[in-house]
Order: structure tokens, then C-alpha cells, then sequence
């Protein structure tokens, strides 16, 4: 029997078919493998004190990533390539950069559609368009699917490691527990402990100057990690307290050089900002802009 129909003319839309166009299921592993190829990335954000850089990080490199590889000759991602399937036009050719951004931002508008139906379109429509393919007149689609060439009239299976990624976003709550049970069981060669300490420290350092009247100038660190505490007036007659963490090897690399801020406001409340990544620093304590 013949896996192949009629070929498809260069400027023909490419017909809807189970055997030409990956559905819901396809592209949620392909998504679901991509997330994790680009974990590091999220790591790497997290570890970066100032938000705005931590959110332009995240979205260059999600532009970057799928933009590149789905105009590129792959005309697919890491995850969709694992998965057999491609991103392409209408006619079922290759997309440019240009497209390829156009695809990757109208995600955005996917992703505030209620109930994820901008999503679920993939398995609804006719040629498996969710939002952002309609939008920018793309379709994601087997590779076999070729300009010139017989389409496929048959489907290939899903591979097994397809449902073992579909399966992950259900799991991912054990997987974040057990990740958390074995970074506590790790935090004392990480050094989250010792910071803790540290800034047990410098929460009773903060206290101790606030009771000696917010004197202006610098103190004797307290604690062998930090290098300098330092007393600056602030207008409305409080004071701001400024922690320093020295650079030496038995610091945590995260809390070298970083500060810690303690601020008494006009109502006498005690505020914390400081500049060590969210993990390391004091509880209730924001990011320093």
C-alpha cells in the first residue's frame, strides 16, 4: 500500500491530514523537552540580583533560542526535532527569522487566553494551528512533509520518550520536592547555611546600631564573612545600615561582594534590600535596586 499522496505544487496550502500535521500531544513533548534543554537558562536568571536583567536574560533567550532554530535549515527546535516535527508556512516552506520571531512573541497572546484554549487549538483545528500559528500563518507539521514532494498518507507513532515528557508537568511537583528534600541535605557543602548564619548576624549587628542611635559611620564587622558595616543618615533622620560580604574562598560564590541593606523608615519600621540572589538572602528581604 502507498504511504505517499499526490505531490504538493509549490504555491498549494498544505491540505489538513492526521499524517501531515503533529497534533496537541506531539508539540506538548516537544515543549516539555525544550523546557528542559533551556533549564539552565532559568537557573542562570535566578542567580542574577537585579530583576530587570534577570527578565531580559529570560526573554532574549527564549526569542533567541526558538526564533534561530525554528528559521534555521533544522526549521526546528531541540524538542521538536527529538519529536520528528518541524514549523513551516503555509505552502509547507521553510520560515525566516523575521516569521520565526513573529511566531515566538504571539505565544504571549496564546498564553493570557483563558483555560489555555489559545493551546488547545492545536488538537481542534482542522491543520493543528493553535493561536500563534493562525496568527502568523504557520503550521507544525511531520518531516516528511516536503515542498515539491508525495505528502505522507501515513502517521508516524509516538516515540515512547514522547509520553514519558507529557507525563512531566504532572510529575513536576514530586520532581521540585524531591530536588528541595536533596538541596537541604546539600546546603551545607553549598554554604546556605553558613550564609544563614551570616546573616543571623548582620539582622542582630542591624539591631545593635539601631539601639545605639543610628550613628553615622563605619563598625567592626561581626562576623568573619563580612568585610564592612557601614551607617548612612537617611533624610527623614533613620538611617540606612550597609553589610558588605568580603571575597574570601570559604564564602559562597553567590555572596561575594554582595550588600545587604537595612533601612529605618519615618515610622520607625525595619526594611530589608539587598543584592544576594533570593535564595541567600535574610527572610522578607527584597531584591536592592
Amino acid at each position: 500500500m502507498s504511504t505517499s499522496a499526490a505531490p504538493l505544487e509549490n504555491t498549494s496550502s498544505l491540505p489538513a491530514g492526521d499524517a501531515i500535521h503533529a497534533g496537541f500531544w506531539r508539540r506538548s513533548a516537544a515543549l516539555a523537552a525544550d523546557a528542559l534543554i533551556l533549564s539552565p537558562l532559568f537557573v542562570a536568571a535566578v542567580y542574577i540580583p537585579i530583576f530587570g536583567l534577570s527578565l531580559l536574560l529570560l526573554l532574549a533567550g527564549g526569542w533567541l533560542y526558538w526564533a534561530l532554530l525554528e528559521s534555521s535549515p533544522w526549521q526546528a527546535t531541540a524538542g521538536k526535532r527529538m519529536m520528528g516535527i518541524k514549523v513551516v508556512d503555509n505552502q509547507g516552506r521553510r520560515i525566516g527569522f523575521g516569521r520565526a520571531t513573529g511566531r515566538h512573541f504571539s505565544k504571549f497572546v496564546t498564553a493570557v487566553i483563558p483555560f489555555y484554549i489559545g493551546w488547545l487549538l492545536a488538537g481542534l483545528t482542522e491543520r493543528k494551528q493553535a493561536l500563534h500559528d493562525m496568527m502568523t500563518s504557520t503550521l507544525v507539521v511531520f518531516n516528511a512533509v516536503r515542498p515539491g514532494q508525495p505528502l505522507p498518507v501515513k502517521r508516524p507513532p509516538m516515540p515512547w520518550y514522547g509520553w514519558v515528557l507529557n507525563v512531566m508537568p504532572f510529575a513536576s511537583p514530586f520532581i521540585i520536592v524531591a530536588v528541595a528534600l536533596t538541596m537541604n541535605s546539600l546546603s551545607g557543602a553549598l554554604g546556605i547555611k553558613e550564609i544563614d548564619r551570616a546573616n543571623v548576624t548582620a539582622m542582630s549587628v542591624a539591631g545593635e546600631i539601631y539601639r545605639g542611635g543610628c550613628q553615622t559611620g563605619s563598625r567592626p564587622p561581626k562576623h568573619q564573612w563580612l568585610e564592612k558595616v557601614e551607617v548612612l543618615e537617611t533624610s527623614d533622620g533613620g538611617c540606612t545600615i550597609t553589610l558588605l560580604f568580603g571575597a574570601s574562598q570559604d564564602i559562597p560564590g553567590p555572596a561575594r561582594h554582595e550588600k545587604i541593606y537595612w533601612t529605618r523608615g519615618k515610622s520607625g519600621n525595619l526594611t530589608c534590600t539587598s543584592t544576594l540572589p533570593y535564595m541567600y538572602r535574610p527572610e522578607n528581604c527584597s531584591a536592592a535596586r
